[in-house]
């Protein structure tokens, strides 16, 4: 009876080990889609921005207006992420904080046995409700 009940949980392991990878890779296929027209689309953005500027300038200087703007846009990328790379080696590791605001807003859903406090995006979107409401009624009061 024991392996019985073990074969079967077996089985429904990978039945669900099925399904998850069924999943992530419709997401990962989906998500190639995705990216392949998203590059078809900025390649015709930019063969449109070619197109205009080569009626207010001549098409060479169009031409080396956009080269040159995807050339500073691509070093500010390997700028910044050289820069990421070595200030992290160099800086000496943060003092350990005590206590951290997801830490308490954590501890406070705990005490109070509300997983919903635990949720940033919750306290948030709560906080805007407020803040709003209470700016809401102030601008209407000065009317």
């Amino acid at each position: 009876m024991l392996k019985l009940a073990s074969s079967i949980g077996i089985a429904f392991a990978l039945a669900e080990l099925k399904q998850r990878v069924r999943r992530v890779v419709t997401q990962g296929v989906l998500g190639a889609i995705g990216v392949a027209f998203l590059l078809i689309g900025i390649c015709f953005l930019l063969v449109a921005a070619h197109l205009w500027l080569s009626q207010v300038l001549n098409p060479i200087a169009s031409a080396a207006i956009i080269g040159g703007a995807l050339l500073l846009i691509a070093l500010i990328f390997f700028l910044v992420a050289g820069m990421k790379g070595r200030g992290a080696a160099r800086r000496p590791p943060p003092p350990p904080r005590v206590d951290t605001a997801e830490e308490n807003i954590g501890r406070l859903g705990d005490a109070l046995g509300a997983a919903p406090l635990a949720s940033p995006a919750l306290l948030i979107a709560g906080l805007a409700l407020i803040l709003g409401f209470v700016f809401g009624r102030r601008s209407r009061g000065e009317d």
